[in-house]
């Protein structure tokens, strides 16, 4: 998956912890993942792993969910730089989420208004 966001400790009360097992890992950092099977996710570092390469979706995800994918993909990212193993966010992302490798984003006009990822579609 794409990490489209994150943040420092668990944003979700503890009934959403315990109803998804996850009560232990509240005090370390969770992740917005937009994933393989088109779904955006909220997950925590514990349970993921890192994987370098663009996101391939599934060939099971219905058309509903891949477009929804890519016109995420595309509202929060430039590209995918293979150099780096990574999307290379847009300006507005990379000061929302700021990591030293996307210094050279932060004095890029804006590129686009900064919304949270959509709703993900039903499927």
């Amino acid at each position: 998956g794409v990490v489209c966001g994150w943040d420092e400790v668990c944003e979700q009360d503890d009934d959403w912890l315990r109803e998804n097992s996850a009560l232990d890992k509240k005090e370390h950092p969770f992740y917005n993942l937009l994933c393989n099977d088109g779904k955006m996710r909220y997950g925590s570092q514990l349970t993921h792993d890192r994987v370098e390469g663009p996101l391939q979706l599934l060939g099971s995800v219905s058309n509903t969910l891949r477009d929804y994918a890519t016109d995420e993909i595309k509202r929060l990212f430039h590209t995918f730089d293979h150099h780096e193993g990574a999307h290379i966010p847009n300006a507005h992302l990379a000061r929302r989420f700021p990591e030293p490798r996307w210094d050279r984003l932060l004095g890029a006009p804006d590129d686009a208004m900064w919304l949270p990822p959509r709703e993900c579609p039903l499927d």
